[in-house]
């Protein structure tokens, strides 16, 4: 079973697909390759530790353990809201939202794996950069 989270519920002009949609995209994509299997839709806002932790809870409840985690989230806020770009709106609520969805939320989802794959010896977390995180001179995300 494959498990997906996120908090996007409606598609908008920046996130142009829900969460739903991925799943069946998922489950789609598992049948034309003949796999099998499930995809699971969770709602989380990793913002927040006691959402991010009823997710692992949720996991280890249904399944009893974890593969693989990949951590993916990230809150673009790069582009332009209420037709400002983020270095004309607060810069530091920019930052803090990005930091605490990507970096933190990425630890902490790494810390609630860890633990499980430790007890049962087994397991794989891989973390997802965007491109900044790999080339420093990477482009706006505005298309500049």
């Amino acid at each position: 079973t494959v498990y997906i989270t996120g908090r996007t519920k409606q598609e908008t002009e920046f996130n142009p697909g829900t969460l739903e949609q991925a799943a069946a995209e998922v489950k789609e994509a598992a049948v034309t390759a003949g796999n099998g299997g499930e995809c699971k839709h969770v709602f989380c806002d990793h913002t927040d530790d006691a959402s991010t932790e009823s997710v692992f809870e949720q996991v280890f409840a249904e399944s009893g353990r974890l593969d693989v985690l990949v951590n993916n989230a990230y809150d673009v806020s790069n582009f332009p809201k209420e037709g400002k770009y983020w270095w004309e709106r607060e810069h530091m609520a920019h930052w803090d939202t990005a930091t605490n969805v990507g970096l933190r939320g990425h630890y902490m989802c790494s810390l609630l794996a860890a633990r499980k794959m430790a007890e049962i010896k087994r397991g794989l977390i891989v973390s997802v950069s965007g491109p900044g995180g790999v080339h420093p001179e990477a482009k706006s995300l505005e298309g500049e």
